[in-house]
């Protein structure tokens, strides 16, 4: 099983709503640069076999961009750890400080009970 685990410090005086040089999205504010943001309005679970989702409402982003606070930052999955990507295939381009953000969950509808044939 591939392993997740962060191991990462963010100096948050950094906090900029500019991108930052080293991004592909230099030169753009942090709201023109979300339109490319994956933004989930569900979520999602597996159990045993099946999936579902809970719908969710949120308020708006309010978002900064951040840098690395010191040492070496390590992503385990995207460094290699896992079957997704090979070593060095993968760069995190920015990192995202999202601070007062409200959510509102949805109950999950529950699937019809499985019939056996």
């Amino acid at each position: 099983a591939a392993r997740a685990r962060i191991d990462a410090s963010f100096d948050m005086r950094t906090a900029s709503l500019a991108m930052p040089a080293t991004s592909a999205f230099a030169g753009e504010r942090v709201r023109d640069a979300q339109r490319y943001f994956v933004e989930l309005y569900a979520a999602f679970a597996s159990f045993a076999a099946e999936w579902t989702a809970v719908r969710i409402d949120r308020t708006r982003w309010n978002v900064v961009c951040v840098e690395h606070g010191g040492g070496a930052p390590r992503y385990e999955y995207m460094d290699g750890d896992s079957d997704a990507f090979a070593t060095g295939a993968c760069v995190l381009d920015s990192v995202f400080y999202v601070h007062d953000l409200d959510y509102h969950w949805y109950r999950r509808a529950r699937p019809p009970p499985h019939h056996a044939a």
